[in-house]
C-alpha cells in the first residue's frame, strides 16, 4: 500500500498489510491518497494516546462503518481510549461480532466496547457508529465538530465512481483520498476480507 501527499504528488510512506490485521500510520501531509493492490478500509482515528501525536491535544470523534449484508467487515477500536460502538439495524438482524452472535432489532441499537480489530457480519445492512474518548483524564465528554451519519438502507450500495489522476499522475487502482489535519491523528487501514460463503473472492 502506498500513500501519496495529494498536494505534491509525492511518495509519502509505503505499508504491507496482512490480511484480516492493520497498520496505524501518521503521514506527514495535509491530504492523502492511497493505493493499494487489494481493497483496504482507512479509518481516520487517533489511537487516544496523550502526547503520542505530533500537534494532537487528545483524540476524540465519533465515525461511522456500514456493514454489507453477508460479508466480513474489519473495524478497529482505538486501543488506549475508552469507546463505544452501537450498532444500529432498520429491521431485525442477526449480528456477529469475533463468530459471537445477537440480534438486533430495529430501533434498538447494540452497544459493543472491546478493543482492538474486529470482523463483523451481519444478515442484513447495519450501521455501527463508533465514539471513543482518550482514558485520561477521567470523566470528560464526548467532543467533536460533527460528522456525516450514513442511511442504514444504502449500506449495501456500491456507487460507480471514476476516478482521474492526480498532478502528480500516480496510478489510481483503488485510491482512496482523505483530507484534514493528518498530523493529529493515525490512520489505520486494514486490508478488506471480502467473503461470500466462507471463501475469499
Amino acid at each position: 500500500m502506498k500513500v501519496y501527499d495529494l498536494a505534491t504528488g509525492e511518495l509519502v510512506n509505503e505499508v504491507s498489510v496482512e490480511g484480516g490485521t492493520g497498520v496505524g500510520f501518521q503521514p506527514a501531509a495535509d491530504a492523502i491518497g492511497v493505493q493499494s493492490d487489494k481493497p483496504v478500509t482507512l479509518f481516520y482515528i487517533n489511537n487516544a494516546s496523550l502526547g503520542t501525536s505530533r500537534g494532537a491535544r487528545y483524540g476524540v470523534g465519533v465515525m461511522f462503518v456500514g456493514v454489507q449484508p453477508d460479508q466480513d467487515t474489519l473495524i478497529y477500536l482505538p486501543s488506549e481510549a475508552n469507546v463505544e460502538v452501537y450498532f444500529f439495524a432498520n429491521e431485525e438482524t442477526q449480528l456477529t461480532v469475533d463468530g459471537f452472535s445477537q440480534t438486533i432489532e430495529p430501533g434498538q441499537p447494540r452497544m459493543y466496547t472491546l478493543l482492538g480489530t474486529h470482523t463483523v457480519r451481519a444478515d442484513h445492512n447495519v450501521v455501527a457508529q463508533i465514539d471513543f474518548w482518550p482514558n485520561q483524564p477521567e470523566y470528560q465528554g464526548l467532543w467533536f465538530t460533527g460528522a456525516a451519519i450514513p442511511c442504514v438502507e444504502t449500506a449495501a450500495d456500491a456507487p460507480t465512481v471514476t476516478l482521474t489522476p492526480l498532478g502528480g499522475g500516480f496510478p489510481t487502482t483503488y485510491i482512496i483520498a482523505g483530507a484534514g489535519s493528518a498530523a493529529a491523528v493515525a490512520v489505520v487501514a486494514v486490508l478488506v476480507m471480502r467473503r461470500r460463503g466462507g471463501k475469499p473472492s
